[in-house]
Formats: C-alpha cells, sequence, structure tokens
C-alpha cells in the first residue's frame, strides 16, 4: 500500500502477474514461461486497503512468439482498472519460442486479431534529468532478472500522495532485461527511461496522469 492507502502499482501488477499465471495452468499448460514486452494500464480508481477486489483476465490476441492478455481489477468500493498486455513466449533459456500446436490452439479460440509486439516508445530525450537508482537481488525473478512489476515502483517515487480517486494511464515498455546493480532514471515530463549500469535502456514509463 501507499502512504495515501490506495495500492501501490508494483502491487498492480503482481496481481496481473499472478492472474496470468493462474490463467495458463487452468488452460492446461502450467510449466510455460511468457515475460511481459508491452503494457498499458488505465486506471478509473484505485483499490484501497481493506477493500475487496476480483481479478478478471484472458487471452486476446496471437502471434507466433507472443500474445495479448487483457486484465482488469474491479472492487467492492468502485475500484477499477485495465490493463492491455503483450507477453513473449520463451523456452528455458530465455530466449523467444513459438508457440506449441496445442498451445496456440488454445489461445486462438478466443477469437481476438494478430498481436504486434513492436515497442513504441523513443530513446531518452537530450536535458532529461538524471536520479539514481539500484536493483537488487530481492527484485529478480525465477528467469534471473528483474521482475517486470519492479519497474512500476519507479512511477512511485512521483506518486507518495496520489489519492486512490485520482485517475492514471501508464504505458510501460521493456526493450531489455535487467540485472542486479546501479542504474538510473531518467526524467522528461510524463516519460521515464530505466538505464542499467551498462548504459542500456531496459524500460521505459509514459504516465498520463488527471488529478481530480
Amino acid at each position: 500500500m501507499a502512504p495515501s492507502g490506495r495500492v501501490r502499482l508494483d502491487t498492480l501488477m503482481r496481481w496481473l502477474q499472478d492472474a496470468a499465471q493462474a490463467n495458463v495452468a487452468a488452460l492446461g499448460f502450467p510449466d510455460e514461461i511468457w515475460v511481459v514486452r508491452r503494457t498499458v494500464l488505465t486506471v478509473e480508481q484505485f483499490p484501497v486497503y481493506g477493500e475487496p477486489v476480483v481479478v478478471h483476465t484472458r487471452p486476446a490476441g496471437l502471434a507466433r512468439l507472443w500474445a495479448q492478455r487483457e486484465t482488469t481489477v474491479e472492487g467492492e468500493g468502485g475500484a477499477r482498472a485495465r490493463a492491455v498486455a503483450v507477453w513473449v513466449h520463451l523456452d528455458a533459456s530465455g530466449r523467444p519460442r513459438p508457440l506449441d500446436t496445442d498451445y496456440a490452439a488454445a489461445l486462438a479460440v478466443y477469437g481476438e486479431p494478430t498481436v504486434k509486439a513492436r515497442l513504441r516508445h523513443g530513446p531518452p530525450a537530450n536535458g532529461a534529468v538524471e536520479r539514481p537508482w539500484a536493483f537488487r537481488v530481492a527484485d529478480l525473478d525465477m528467469a534471473d532478472h528483474v521482475n517486470n512489476a519492479v519497474y512500476w515502483a519507479v512511477l512511485e517515487e512521483d506518486l507518495r500522495d496520489w489519492p486512490a480517486d485520482a485517475p492514471l494511464v501508464v504505458e510501460v515498455e521493456h526493450p531489455a532485461a535487467a540485472d542486479v546493480g546501479p542504474a538510473s532514471v531518467l526524467v522528461d515530463g510524463d516519460m521515464r527511461w530505466v538505464v542499467d549500469g551498462g548504459g542500456t535502456v531496459v524500460a521505459s514509463l509514459r504516465c498520463t496522469a488527471s488529478a481530480p
């Protein structure tokens, strides 16, 4: 939870990951490995402390190496958020792998259009303000890189007192994986770029906020 009592963005992302894994297992493919390529999250109202919520998720598009997933979070107190994410399918070594025929057929029954995984954010802007960041061992996941949800904590640095009833739209892209160590965040207007110690952009975030 954030100090204002709303659920944090990185918490929402972990809910989405858990729901996606549960759905993949329910389809009969519990051992498949996916990582997020791009997510667009629209929050109409954040869940708050103690509010029961329900998370719904479904596949919503298919390509040879990736798929799109739509997830909604709805709370008894009026919380509502919707995420559309592109997930890349990996093999055991962490490289993109085409979906097996049976798996692709299980996803294709949803009848949605083909998905593209092309990233849309540009490189860091000249004159962007730099601030330090760091990735910890606790940020790593089973793929041995920084978990996608961790990057959403970058925005929480600027949203400490953001109220639960203030809408928010966030786009996050993941052009590369990150490991433990020092990093930096480059800030320019509504954009954030996360750069690892070697100078590689490992994530970019666009946050459009509309406070009441």
